[in-house]
């Protein structure tokens, strides 16, 4: 009995023991799990702290390495991070919705439409609304032949594809040149023709107001309205023909042989040309180097250019200075 009850003893004690290795056993198999799971997560978190280093920094270029094109890489590498390259391709994104596009070598109909369309370039040359300058001179103001010479500019800047402002500024550079230019030519022909009253008055001396009455009786009747802007209009020598000395000089005679009743058949044509030639001549000595002025004086020159207006435009004289007859 006694065998049996240490036996039992022994077997409890050594149960107790077991239970307390067991258990400590456990304790120390959990304490490893844990240190474990220490470790894991310390390596968890330097995985993150690496991740968000990596994004903060800006040091990381690997988002560049999927780009494939050397063109398109060396542009992304002016960017240090992704937002920056989205910013700024958001920020070209809107430019280009502002603006219009440069059409290709061989652009489609459809393309060319679109981009004139864009410019604002009307569908016709007629859609073009000019304005043209409202002080204009009279001889500048739009005539049938003004409008054409309009109508054929719009067309031209049509076909070339013209925005409504560079034809308007076409307008404006056109007539402000013919100004410039008619304001020069009217103050060329007011010059000229002080210097040919000068010379007339001086060929005709004392006569010169008298000639030229008979020059207007000759205007006034064998002129109409059409012969009157035809002489003010035409320019020879820089001077308005209706005011030209040789003009002058025939339309006065005119006169004078109307008011006589002596009125002259013209020349022949060949014959009036060869007269003219020698009168002209003889009247260049006029204004000529001494010598030549002294030959214009001569009584035989006198003579015979007298004798030269008498055959080219009749038998009544013109007295002109120094009493001679021209």
């Amino acid at each position: 009995m006694a065998d049996d009850t240490t036996t039992g003893t022994d077997q409890s004690d050594a149960d107790d023991k077991g239970e307390d290795k067991g258990g400590q056993a456990g304790e120390d198999q959990n304490l490893d799990t844990k240190g474990e799971d220490k470790g894991d997560d310390k390596g968890n978190g330097e995985d993150k702290g690496g991740g968000d280093g990596d994004g903060g920094d800006g040091g990381d270029t690997g988002w560049r390495d999927s780009i494939t094109d050397d063109k398109a890489r060396k542009f992304a590498e002016t960017f240090s991070i992704p937002a920056d390259a989205a910013n700024a391709a958001f920020k070209f994104r809107q430019q280009l919705s502002n603006s219009i596009l440069k059409l290709g070598k061989k652009p489609t109909e459809d393309e060319t439409k679109t981009f004139r369309k864009a410019l604002g370039v009307p569908d016709t040359h007629e859609g073009y609304k000019v304005d043209i300058p409202a002080d204009l001179p009279e001889q500048l103001q739009l005539d049938d032949a003004g409008k054409a010479r309009l109508d054929n500019y719009l067309k031209g800047m049509h076909e070339a594809g013209a925005t409504p402002d560079v034809v308007q500024r076409g307008v404006d550079l056109y007539y402000g040149f013919l100004a410039e230019e008619l304001d020069a030519q009217q103050k060329g022909v007011a010059d000229a023709t002080t210097q040919a009253d000068a010379d007339l008055a001086r060929e005709w001396g004392k006569d010169a107001k008298r000639n030229d009455e008979f020059a207007r009786r000759a205007y006034v009747t064998f002129g109409d309205e059409a012969t009157a802007k035809w002489l003010e209009d035409t320019i020879v020598d820089g001077v308005k023909l209706g005011d030209h000395p040789r003009m002058r000089r025939m339309y006065s005679n005119i006169g004078r042989n109307m008011g006589e009743g002596r009125l002259q058949m013209p020349v022949s044509e060949e014959r009036g040309g060869d007269i003219q030639t020698r009168m002209d001549e003889i009247h260049s000595w006029q204004h000529g180097d001494a010598k030549e002025q002294e030959k214009y004086k001569r009584p035989a020159i006198q003579k015979e250019l007298a004798g030269l207006y008498r055959e080219q435009y009749g038998s009544a004289p013109i007295v002109g200075s120094e009493g001679r007859t021209l």
